[in-house]
């Protein structure tokens, strides 16, 4: 058995950036908050991990929140404790900090009598009778950090991981206004900033996307992406070389391709393969990379089976309290996506009719989605997880590892059918770059950078955004071209005069743009102006990929700005300070 128990932290050069950017505007008195998206095992509590290692000086507290909202006195005790214990090392205050009522107190008395104060009112809410709202209880421990922060003119950035959780405390009397009393700690005049993460990145956008206040739009979402194949290749270096193996020029592209950038898998994958270099002559290859996935799926004790008998537990659990029917409709919804390509709702419907009605594989697919299990692109459902849904495909060969570890057909078989399969899932990832692009030109706000960000030789003027979104034209009848044809643009920004409408494409593809992608987007930009009755004023296209000579010519000819992935990330950096900026000046 070989499970790495400590994973490798490499790459997320562009968000340990943003981070950098929040604590030092934190440092100067701006605040910034930051919403960190991105699926189970991508890497995010290890990136909140890498950033307190890196900022050591800083006032940074961390709360996992799936760990301490069980009741709102569990998580006041554990919000008031950590504040504390962040506070006493920055003061200098050496304490046995608990979280027992007396802890807390001691605790407090040791930096501020107003600190003592605030724990006081806190300890007596929840010591209140049972039957007794829990809103007071709740304001208070969330005005607390400010407190902390005014008390002892100390900077405080204060990290809740898997923050969708927090719902989980409306089950209590008085919490009807539980958003209410978030929003007002995020609005709170001071030096408190708030990063919060979440793995069920449907449900925590939706949270941040709360109607009922614009306060919520104060969170930058950060998007958490598997690696690109140079990190997963920098990944495997460190792996390799720690253990003085030697390594083909492959292996590391084979380990990418494999497990698609998914730092946990690529680590376990990466382990088994100097494992079995060790015992097979000291060098990496490809087609050793090749066996160590398929130990790795099949085997009953390795990293990823045991990953992915957990992400279906998971998944199992998203309806607890509905009975073994909806849940047997959910492991069928699985399989059954696992084992073939995209499907409509309508499709798995009609395949899973004979033991489940359509009501209970709906309420499965939409239970899926609202976890992250299933992803909806368009009308085709996709399991975002290609190891995963691999996994699932492998139930036969599970039942005798042994036999299927000999069986050296099927394997090479099995694995030329996944790629096929998961391919366009693993190298695209294209809704979430999209996600990514439009976040970006959410937080244009008219500024002028140099031309050489967008392609240009000249200086240029960002749109002022107030809108930004996907439109898409349905031209059923051929009326805008000879055939009927859909046409869509990922990104139109809108603001208040007519030079903050752009028409953005975000293209993240294996290869680099074509001509005849300028050509498509120039087409569909056309159409989509003239049934939205609108003025574009630039067209744009992100190409983390590059751009090939004669589209880079087309695309100067008609006016089209072209950015790379180096370019974007330096326009990320630029729109993240700004914004931070003008959240300061309202702090």
């Amino acid at each position: 058995m070989l499970i790495p128990l400590e994973p490798l932290f490499v790459n997320r050069a562009r968000e340990l950036g943003e981070f950098d950017i929040l604590l030092d505007a934190l440092a100067r008195g701006r605040r910034r908050h930051l919403a960190l998206l991105g699926l189970r095992r991508i890497g995010k509590t290890m990136l909140l991990d890498e950033v307190r290692r890196r900022h050591p000086e800083a006032a940074v507290a961390y709360l996992a929140l799936d760990e301490v909202v069980s009741s709102p006195e569990e998580f006041a005790r554990a919000l008031l404790g950590e504040t504390l214990r962040v506070a006493a090392r920055q003061a200098g205050v050496v304490l046995p900090l608990g979280s027992a009522d007396e802890e807390l107190r001691d605790a407090a008395r040791a930096m501020d009598s107003r600190l003592l104060a605030a724990v006081d009112e806190s300890v007596r809410l929840m010591a209140s009778d049972a039957n007794r709202p829990y809103s007071a209880l709740l304001s208070a421990a969330m005005r607390f950090p400010a407190v902390v922060s005014e008390a002892l003119d100390l900077p405080l950035l204060l990290m809740l991981d898997e923050f969708q959780e927090m719902t989980r405390m409306q089950a209590f009397p008085g919490t009807d206004n539980l958003l209410g009393t978030i929003r007002a700690a995020l609005d709170r005049r001071g030096r408190v900033a708030y990063v919060v993460a979440g793995s069920r990145v449907t449900a925590l956008r939706n949270l941040l996307s709360d109607g009922e206040s614009p306060l919520f739009t104060r969170f930058e979402q950060l998007e958490l992406l598997p690696f690109a194949e140079d990190a997963t290749g920098e990944l495997a270096t460190r792996v390799w070389t720690g253990d003085g193996l030697d390594t083909e020029p492959d292996a590391a592209t084979r380990l990418h391709r494999l497990t698609g950038g998914w730092p946990f898998y690529a680590q376990a994958v990466a382990a088994r393969a100097g494992q079995l270099a060790r015992e097979r002559g000291g060098v990496v290859t490809d087609d050793l990379v090749d066996d160590a996935f398929w130990h790795e799926l099949i085997g009953r004790a390795a990293a990823v089976g045991q990953q992915c008998r957990y992400l279906l537990d998971t998944a199992l659990r998203s309806d607890v309290g509905s009975g073994n029917g909806i849940r047997n409709t959910i492991e069928a919804v699985l399989r059954h996506l696992a084992r073939g390509k995209r499907a409509s709702r309508t499709d798995v419907a009609r395949r899973l009719g004979r033991h489940h009605t359509s009501a209970q594989v709906y309420r499965a697919v939409n239970r899926l989605v609202d976890a992250d299990f299933v992803r909806e692109e368009g009308s085709q459902l996709v399991m975002p997880d290609p190891v995963f849904s691999l996994w699932l495909a492998l139930e036969p060969a599970r039942r005798d590892p042994e036999a299927a570890l000999r069986d050296r057909q099927g394997q090479q078989r099995l694995i030329a059918w996944y790629e096929a399969q998961h391919a366009h899932d693993r190298q695209e990832m294209g809704t979430l770059f999209e996600r990514r692009v439009e976040n970006l030109a959410r937080q244009f706000r008219g500024q002028t950078v140099e031309g050489a960000l967008l392609g240009a030789t000249e200086p240029v003027r960002l749109p002022n955004t107030r809108e930004a979104g996907k439109l898409r034209v349905e031209d059923s009848r051929g009326e805008y071209g000879d055939r009927p044809d859909t046409y869509e643009v990922d990104v139109v920004t809108m603001g208040d005069a007519p030079e903050d409408c752009w028409a953005i494409e975000a293209k993240h593809r294996r290869g680099a743009i074509t001509r005849s992608m300028v050509e498509r987007l120039l087409r569909s930009a056309r159409v989509v102006a003239r049934v939205h009755a609108l003025e574009l004023a630039r067209l744009w296209i992100v190409a983390p990929r590059g751009i090939r000579p004669d589209a880079a010519q087309l695309a100067r000819e008609r006016g089209v700005l072209v950015s790379g992935m180096r370019q974007m990330e330096r326009l990320e950096r630029l729109a993240a300070d700004s914004f931070g900026a003008a959240l300061g000046g309202e702090s």
